[in-house]
């Protein structure tokens, strides 16, 4: 019994069954999650070549396969192990029905059974017409389910519907490259008549990759860095930061045979920064780097191998610059291009940087040249007080989280102008030509911006 506690989640035992079915060549797969009766069931059905009498029996018995035994390329077992033991992490009996050239076979895992009986006893039948599968093709049916013994039918029932939720977000990326075809013959999965999308972390309509990279002749590696917030719409930027967010999700992203294997990790290589959130690389492997990559047994993790580690290492910094570029530019722009910014950005020696209010700015001068002495100096002292107040850190996590809510209040078009004619009025008065006056405006951000909408109005 002790297969039963090798740590699967739901999610990954489904994705460990339906390996076994897009190896079938199945291009349809299909996932119920319901009820019958008073107990939940799960069944994973496909369309694929199905197997033998001989065959079943050899995929029930454990560990039918050793990991160092040569696969068919696009094999993506393991150690043989998959069927058995994701589906007892999840039940404690296992149905496989399989048909292949018209000939239906069904055999029977139970482990209460198994338990009494004090041995693995294993049922095997052939079925009649009414029982078996019109075409070929394997359903896999979990009865039995006690991770949801304790619970009332009510809480269960709600429980079983958040999973499958998830569900289908899950297989929606992990096998996301099947589901759009990019990966060999498109396959169409559904959970419960859902169909999944495919939910490609690179967002590749509008991120840019650089050229691949191939390492050790063995894995491809191609980087991305994703759009700026400003380049893409609330709902694909939303969408494509993930549940966790660009901070999190940044890093690298593992594909063995075009099936996610782990995401959004640096492997220990690199720190996940603010500066890198939207670096995502994808890392191509095949089937024969399973033991070096050193795959579990749950298709869920793997450490790169020591020669591919270090040049991955090597590359991080190159690989995430595109990404770095996208943020650090848009905030150079937003600091030069004005010749009198509000706000001020100081870097000292030791690389601390501190925001300060422009007091050259046209109003702010405008604003202090018009107070006695005394009442300019204690406006400068409430300038000071808000440059020092400034909430840095709430800002900072806010922006982090999804910076297309981070809003400033928009100014009308009416503010606009009557803020411009003030400082014309002040400026004429200082001595200076409406010209001159108009050509300092323009070397505002404000009024640049908006010149064409006030200046027949000045």
């Amino acid at each position: 019994m002790s297969m039963r506690s090798l740590g699967y989640s739901f999610n990954n035992a489904i994705a460990d069954i339906i390996d076994n079915s897009i190896s079938a060549k199945a291009t349809i797969i299909e996932i119920i999650c319901n009820w019958d009766n008073q107990e939940p069931f799960v069944e994973i059905k496909d369309n694929g070549i199905g197997m033998t009498s001989e065959e079943l029996e050899e995929a029930m018995r454990l560990g039918s396969k050793s990991p160092l035994h040569e696969r068919e390329k696009e094999d993506l077992g393991r150690f043989g192990l998959g069927l058995k033991t994701a589906s007892f992490s999840q039940s404690k009996k296992l149905i496989v029905k399989t048909t292949q050239n018209e000939k239906t076979f069904q055999a029977i895992w139970d482990l209460d059974l198994v338990e009494r009986e004090n041995k693995w006893f294993l049922d095997i039948e052939k079925l009649e017409c009414k029982d078996a599968l019109e075409t070929n093709g394997t359903t896999i049916r979990w009865e039995k389910i006690d991770t949801l013994e304790k619970k009332d039918k009510k809480n269960s029932q709600e429980y079983f519907e958040s999973v499958t939720d998830e569900l289908i977000k899950h297989i929606s990326l992990v096998f996301h490259r099947y589901i759009s075809g990019d990966y060999g013959n498109k396959i169409i999965f559904s959970i419960n008549g859902n169909v999944c999308i495919s939910a490609d972390p690179f967002f590749k309509e509008k991120s840019t990759n650089q050229p691949p990279e191939i390492i050790a002749n063995k894995c491809k590696v191609i980087s991305y860095a994703l759009p700026h917030h400003t380049k893409c719409s609330s709902e694909e930027w939303e969408y494509h930061a993930g549940e966790e967010g660009y901070l999190a999700n940044q890093g690298f992203y593992l594909y063995r045979n075009g099936r996610l294997i782990c995401k959004a990790t640096w492997f220990g290589l690199a720190r996940k920064l603010e500066m890198r959130k939207l670096c995502r690389i994808s890392i191509d492997i095949d089937n024969s780097s399973d033991a070096e990559w050193q795959l579990d047994v749950k298709k869920s993790t793997a450490t790169p191998p020591q020669q591919i580690r270090g040049r991955l290492r090597d590359l991080i910094d190159a690989f995430s610059r595109p990404a770095i570029k996208k943020i650090t530019k848009r905030a150079k722009a937003l600091i030069s291009k004005d010749k009198f910014p509000i706000w001020e950005r100081f870097v000292s020696s030791d690389r601390q940087i501190i925001y300060k209010i422009n007091k050259e700015y046209p109003s702010i001068k405008f604003l202090l040249n018009s107070l006695s002495d005394d009442l300019a100096d204690e406006t400068e002292k409430i300038i000071a007080l808000i440059e020092k107040l400034i909430p840095l850190q709430l800002i900072s996590s806010d922006y982090a989280e999804n910076p297309k809510n981070l809003i400033t209040e928009e100014i009308t078009i009416k503010e606009i102008l009557d803020h411009a004619k003030n400082l014309i009025d002040y400026y004429v008065k200082q001595g200076l030509s409406e010209e001159e006056s108009y050509d300092i405006l323009q070397k505002v951000d404000l009024f640049r911006e908006n010149w064409n909408s006030i200046k027949d109005s000045l």
